[in-house]
């Protein structure tokens, strides 16, 4: 190796100017990779192209499957301390760095249809004020959209709001459940295999994606679902199927890893990609069978979380929402409702005494009777 070498000679000329010319083409490498992963190139263009002048264009999985074999796929981008790579990005229009994730993971799968849904998150107050020119500008709508940058690349899309509606934006008025999110997807045109559909409505996720899943009518090729990053793998705790708005701070909202998990499992999908916070990604396993060459080597979801999940975030757990809300899925799942809600209440009291011990506060404020009973 060249700084190998240079430290065996570190007296001869030649050496030393090769050390200096190693060091300096490093830390423009580093500063061309900073720069370029905040910019407007990861719009579409490949995260592991650091060349900006290099655009890949989004083709269809038709096109992928009769102009190439399949290929080694690599979707999650993680340090060895399990710091997720993704900077943050200043150009992107979703809430996060979903955009450099969906970027990746379409470059690599391709598209079919071009048809993104989204429901749950980003609207806020004004949305029955918003057009189309929003979202043609370079400004996040609200807080950001997943779909925001997909519509800007022409992508046709469908919102769903349980309050409001807008033509123009083409936002669908219904209230969404686990028993009736097929029919209000057919009855918007929305195609069998959408390419994209994200999930983030702090409370119903699981049982929505679950009942968009079973069946089989609808296979989306990539979906995004927002999960609560409270809970450690080992417990897959969720809001119950009765929707309620997230209390602001509140730790109790939408799912765990782990419940995301076991329906993805369920319906045939594998989980790609987790950020710090926020989203899980998940892509249907046909897609990754007619695309990868290495599916059986994708990371698993445990080590994608590892270093995120059962991190502390926002700061109140109240003792009567957490009782009425939460349980456990898969006791919720096979109808045993009081289990379900008794098991949730062990694994709090579990992250609660390993809190206590580490000198951290409790997770969330319940009486030994409560939790017991």
């Amino acid at each position: 190796m060249i700084i190998r070498d240079c430290s065996r000679r570190v007296g001869h000329p030649s050496s030393i100017l090769n050390f200096i010319i190693v060091l300096i083409v490093a830390v423009l490498q580093i500063t061309l990779l900073v720069k370029i992963s905040n910019s407007e190139y990861l719009k579409f263009s490949s995260l592991a192209d650091v060349r900006p002048d290099v655009r890949l264009p989004v083709v269809s999985s038709k096109e992928k499957s009769s102009n190439s074999s399949r290929q080694f796929c690599k979707f999650a981008y993680k340090a060895i301390n399990h710091k997720n790579l993704y900077t943050k990005c200043h150009a992107c229009l979703s809430q996060g760095v979903q955009d450099h994730i969906l970027t990746r993971i379409f470059n690599t799968v391709g598209t079919t249809n071009q048809h993104c849904v989204e429901f749950g998150f980003g609207y806020g107050k004004g949305t029955s004020d918003l057009t189309m020119d929003m979202f043609s500008a370079k400004k996040k709508i609200t807080s950001g959209l997943n779909t925001h940058m997909l519509i800007q690349h022409g992508w046709n899309h469908t919102f769903f709001d349980a309050i409001d509606e807008n033509e123009e934006i083409n936002l669908v008025k219904a209230v969404l459940s686990e028993d009736n999110i097929v029919l209000e997807f057919q009855k918007a045109g929305i195609p069998a295999n959408v390419d994209y559909v994200s999930i983030d409505v702090d409370s119903t996720d699981i049982w929505l994606l679950n009942g968009l899943l079973k069946g089989g009518h609808y296979k989306p090729r990539v979906i995004s679902i927002e999960y609560n990053q409270n809970w450690p793998a080992s417990m897959p705790v969720t809001c119950s199927k009765i929707w309620e708005p997230w209390r602001r701070r509140s730790r109790i909202y939408g799912t765990s890893a782990a419940a995301v998990h076991i329906v993805a499992q369920m319906h045939n999908y594998t989980i790609v990609e987790m950020m710090h916070d926020l989203d899980i990604f998940l892509v249907h396993n046909d897609v990754l069978g007619d695309t990868c060459n290495n599916t059986n080597e994708l990371p698993a979801w445990e080590w994608l979380g590892d270093g995120y999940l059962g991190t502390n975030v926002h700061r109140t757990c109240d003792e009567g929402e957490a009782m009425r809300r939460l349980v456990d899925f898969p006791l919720a799942f096979e109808g045993k409702t009081k289990e379900a809600s008794a098991k949730a209440m062990e694994y709090i009291h579990e992250l609660n005494e390993y809190r206590v011990q580490r000198g951290e506060p409790e997770f969330c404020n319940m009486s030994t009777s409560t939790v017991l009973g």
